[in-house]
């Protein structure tokens, strides 16, 4: 697990698939490797040479010097090339990072703190909280999932009587 550096503890959730575990290995590491490709080039080379030279030709035939030589080399070399993604969990924390150092007032971790600034400039406000919630499109005869996909969004209520299990 190279590049894996636990600066903090990840966030509680509750993971029942393949998605959700990728979900929290993203939470410790930087970024995730998309494609790795691997090159690797080997070659060999070699030079042999022969030389013969005569030695006293016209007088007589006393003698042939001789002179062989040969070379030879080889080389290999691997080249590696890989594309990474930085995470969403970890693009999620830099932004609250920067939101929360920005101080411009519009990341919350109080609820009623961020009711009241949108109440009071009309503002969005970015919230980051732990707290319970109705989701009634989830209870009775509601279908959950279908219900959020189809209307493109998740109701959560605050307060007043539960509809359903906790």
């Amino acid at each position: 697990m190279a590049g894996v550096r636990p600066v903090r503890l990840p966030l509680e959730y509750i993971y029942l698939d393949g998605p959700g575990i990728q979900s929290l290995y993203a939470q410790i590491v930087d970024s995730i490797e998309t494609s790795r490709l691997t090159t690797t080039q080997k070659g060999i080379s070699a030079k042999a040479g022969v030389a013969l030279r005569l030695k006293n030709l016209l007088l007589k035939l006393s003698g042939v010097e001789g002179e062989a030589s040969a070379e030879a080399s080889a080389s290999r070399t691997q080249t590696e090339q890989s594309t990474r993604v930085q995470t969403t969990e970890q693009t999620l924390l830099k932004l609250r990072t920067f939101l929360t150092e920005s101080g411009e007032g519009s990341f919350f971790t109080d609820l009623a703190a961020a009711m009241r600034r949108v109440a009071a400039s009309g503002e969005p406000a970015f919230i980051g909280i732990r707290d319970k919630f109705n989701a009634p499109q989830f209870y009775g005869g509601a279908i959950g999932s279908d219900s959020v996909n189809a209307a493109g969004y998740l109701v959560l209520e605050k307060g007043g009587p539960a509809l359903g299990l906790q």
